[in-house]
C-alpha cells in the first residue's frame, strides 16, 4: 500500500524498499518515512511505535510540527497521543509550535488555547491568550468587578494587572497569597495606592505582620545556641548531653557581603564572626554605641548596625562621625524624591553607604524590575554606569521596614 512521506506526497514502492533492509518489508513501519527535521538521519522511528497515530503524526509534522523527547524543540512524544486523545487538531498543533520555535514555553497551555477557539496569528498574540486564560480563571475566583474578557486581561502589563486584581477582588485566597503576593499578584508597590480603597484588599493589608515579624519567624522555634567552636574539640560527655537537651553546639553562619572587606560571617544572632577565613570562628570586637546602634572598624572603614535586626543591615563609612549622620538620615522619615543607585552606593563621598548585598535584598522585595537589571552584579563597580544613573521616582513609603537612603 503507498505511503505518505513528511511533504505530503506519495511515496512509489521502491521509494519504500530504500528505507527498509532487505527481507524486512514485512516488518515495515510507516514512522521510518516521516523526518521532522527536514532530512533522512531524523525518522520518528526513533521513538518506537509510542507516538500518536500515523495520520495525526503526518498532519503535524506537515504543519511544522516536531518531536523532541526533551520537550524543548519540538513536543515530547508522549504529549502528542494525549493531544490526540484529547481530540486537538494536528494541523493546528503543527502550526503553533512552528509559530512558537520551541515547546518548552507555553506551549503546554496548547490544549487550553485549543478549547478556547482561539487561533493565534502570532507568537505574542498567542502568549496573550495564554496570559489571559490564566488571569481570567484567577479573577473570576476572586470575584473581581467588574469583569473583563479574556483578551483584555491577557494584554494587560503586569502592573496593570496587579492593580486591577487589588482594585476589584472581593475574596481572598483565590491564588497564590501570602506576606508579599494577594491573589496571585505581587502586591507590595500598591500597598499604599488607590487598591487600599478596596475594602477586600485593605482588610488584608491590615493583618499582614511587620517586616520585622516576618524576618524573626524562621528564628523563634529553633534551640539555642553556643559557641564552642569546632564540634570534633568538643568532649564525649558534653556532646551527649547536647544531643539530650537537644542543644546545638555549632553555630549556624551566614555570609554578608561589605564593600570593603569582602565577605563576613555572621553567627545565629546577627552578630559578625571573622573577616578574614584563616582567622577560624571567632567574633569580631566591637561596642554598643547606643541601644539601637553597634560599630567596629576593619581597617580604615568603620561598619555601623542596628543589633536588634543584625549585621545584614549595616552602612559603611571611612568616617564615624560620617556614618553617624548617614545613619540619622537613613533612619528619618523622608519625602518622595528622585532617587538613583548612585545615591545608595557605599563607595562614593556624601551617600548614605548601603552595601549592594542590602540594596539587592531591598530591590527583589520592592522594585523587582531594578532587581533584575542588577542581580548578575557582585559589586558597585560592575553595574553600568548607565544603570547606575538612572533617576527614579521613590514614593518613600515603600521603604517601610527598611532603612530610608
Amino acid at each position: 500500500m503507498a505511503q505518505k512521506n513528511y511533504r505530503g506526497e506519495i511515496a512509489s514502492k521502491n521509494e519504500l524498499k530504500s528505507f527498509l533492509r532487505e527481507g524486512d518489508t514485512e516488518n515495515f513501519s510507516p514512522y521510518e518515512i516521516i523526518f521532522d527535521r527536514g532530512h533522512q538521519s531524523a525518522p520518528l522511528s526513533r521513538y518506537g511505535d509510542f507516538l500518536p497515530s500515523i495520520g495525526w503524526v503526518e498532519e503535524f509534522v506537515k504543519s511544522g510540527g516536531s518531536f523532541d523527547s526533551c520537550g524543548v524543540w519540538g513536543i515530547n512524544p508522549f504529549f502528542g497521543v494525549e493531544m490526540e486523545e484529547w481530540g486537538v487538531c494536528p494541523q493546528f498543533s503543527g502550526k503553533m509550535l512552528a509559530l512558537l520555535g520551541r515547546a518548552d514555553y507555553d506551549y503546554n497551555a496548547i490544549v487550553a488555547v485549543w478549547e478556547k477557539k482561539f487561533h493565534p496569528q502570532t507568537r505574542a498574540e498567542f502568549h496573550a491568550v495564554v496570559r489571559g486564560i490564566q488571569r481570567k480563571q484567577l479573577a473570576d475566583k476572586a470575584g473581581c468587578h467588574p469583569s473583563k474578557s479574556l483578551m483584555t486581561l491577557g494584554w494587560m502589563t503586569e502592573p496593570r494587572w496587579a492593580r486591577y486584581i487589588c482594585k476589584t477582588s472581593t475574596r481572598v485566597g483565590a491564588g497564590f497569597t501570602n506576606y508579599t503576593h494577594f491573589n496571585g499578584v505581587y502586591a507590595e508597590a500598591l500597598l499604599n495606592g488607590q487598591c487600599l480603597e478596596n475594602p477586600t484588599f485593605a482588610s488584608w493589608v491590615s493583618k499582614r505582620p511587620s517586616p520585622e515579624v516576618m524576618a524573626c519567624r524562621p528564628y523563634q522555634n529553633r534551640p539555642a545556641l553556643r559557641a564552642v567552636g569546632q564540634i570534633s574539640n568538643l568532649p564525649k560527655n558534653l556532646y551527649g548531653a547536647a544531643m539530650r537537651h537537644k542543644k546545638e553546639y555549632r553555630q549556624r553562619l551566614e555570609s554578608v557581603g561589605t564593600g570593603s572587606s569582602g565577605y563576613l560571617l555572621v553567627d545565629a544572632t546577627g552578630e559578625p564572626i571573622c573577616h578574614d577565613w584563616q582567622q577560624g570562628y571567632k567574633k569580631i570586637s566591637h561596642r554598643r554605641v547606643r541601644e539601637d546602634m553597634s560599630a567596629m572598624k576593619i581597617g580604615e572603614m568603620w561598619f555601623l548596625w542596628d543589633p536588634n535586626f543584625g549585621f545584614q543591615r549595616h552602612i559603611e563609612n571611612p568616617s564615624f562621625r560620617e556614618g553617624l549622620k548617614f545613619w540619622e538620615k537613613r533612619t528619618r522619615k523622608g519625602e518622595p524624591r528622585p532617587l538613583c543607585l548612585n545615591d545608595v552606593r557605599n563607595d562614593i563621598i556624601e551617600t548614605a553607604g548601603f552595601c549592594l548585598a542590602g540594596t539587592k535584598a531591598f530591590l527583589q522585595n520592592r522594585m523587582p524590575f531594578l532587581y533584575r537589571l542588577i542581580s548578575q552584579y557582585n559589586s558597585w563597580d560592575q553595574i553600568p554606569a548607565e544603570i547606575m544613573s538612572t533617576t527614579w521616582f521613590v514614593d518613600f513609603k515603600i521603604f517601610q521596614g527598611y532603612p530610608i537612603p
